[in-house]
């Protein structure tokens, strides 16, 4: 529901950052796609966001948070509603000492980056998120995906989260918490009402030395492999049962495949760039079309993972 002109008054005086009215989501994304955000605005800790959630239940506005902006395609005609992003007050990061010996329990907010709360556990020497190294993914974005590589899940690691909606803050152990391959299914159901806004991991205590030379490969592998530094929302389809989403659409000849300036990356043929001044809808006609061309050569339906809004 579009904000009403009573809303809009309320919300410039409900958070202590200014609001950004019609903010083009391309800049906050990581495809460098998307048209504008009724209104974007940043919440600095959790009473903030529980305030403005009220008062998007209130008005029936609708809302959705933005991390790092990867892995999500933003329409060209924008998003109707808010757009929220977590402030300062969610980058902390902490440890403790677990129950077991050689046991660590890392806290880390919402918007701390996945990759840097990476480098500080290989600096600690904590060991068990090197397969996070060079994920462009904030914490809060890999949980509800999932994120994982390299054999490695979130949802391999994760100890507590804590969720917070309009009625307050909770904080839910691991074995309250329903994940899939690339899926949080919690945070679907809740997608609407809450937001996670801090995890934590449990690691094992190990070697620092040996933790940050495996990132420094497995992030070698990733600049190897992948087109970074082209815009992109990172893989487009999730694998399927057996084989790989990119190993389809590579035998498939579509590499380089292009619609605009959408492109089936000829570096990683399950990412697409943006090579200039593609639309939401050259990428989603572009995934369209290798999805039907992997259907017809292979019989397998792929699957985006992508969240396309």
């Amino acid at each position: 529901m579009a904000i009403s002109s009573q809303a809009q008054e309320e919300l410039k005086h409900l958070l202590s950052a200014p609001v950004i009215w019609d903010a083009p989501l391309e800049a906050w994304t990581t495809f460098r796609i998307g048209g504008p955000a009724e209104a974007l605005v940043t919440v600095e800790n959790e009473d903030e966001l529980i305030e403005l959630l009220k008062f998007c239940k209130r008005y029936e506005v609708d809302w959705l948070v933005i991390g790092k902006g990867s892995n999500i395609l933003v329409s060209d005609d924008g998003y109707p509603g808010i757009v929220i992003t977590l402030g300062s007050g969610f980058k902390f990061v902490s440890s403790q000492p677990g129950e077991q010996d050689g046991e660590v329990l890392v806290d880390a907010g919402a918007a701390h980056g996945l990759s840097t709360l990476a480098d500080y556990c290989g600096a600690e020497g904590f060991t068990g998120m090197e397969f996070c190294a060079g994920i462009p993914a904030s914490v809060g974005g890999a949980a509800v995906m999932n994120a994982g590589a390299h054999g490695g899940e979130i949802s391999g690691i994760v100890h507590r989260a804590t969720i917070v909606s309009a009625e307050g803050r909770e904080v839910l152990s691991s074995d309250m918490l329903r994940f899939h391959y690339r899926r949080w299914l919690d945070m679907e159901e809740w997608r609407k009402t809450s937001l996670v806004t801090a995890l934590q991991f449990k690691l094992k205590t190990g070697n620092s030395v040996n933790i940050l030379a495996e990132m420094k490969l497995l992030r070698k592998q990733r600049w190897d492999r992948q087109p970074v530094g082209m815009p992109n929302a990172g893989c487009c389809f999730k694998n399927p049962e057996v084989g790989s989403a990119g190993q389809l659409i590579d035998q498939a000849g579509l590499k380089g495949l292009r619609i605009g300036d959408a492109e089936v990356s000829e570096k990683h043929a399950n990412f697409i760039v943006n090579r200039g001044r593609a639309t939401a809808s050259d990428v989603r006609k572009l995934m369209q079309q290798v999805q039907a061309c992997v259907a017809e050569k292979y019989g397998v339906n792929l699957e985006p993972e992508v969240r396309i809004l």
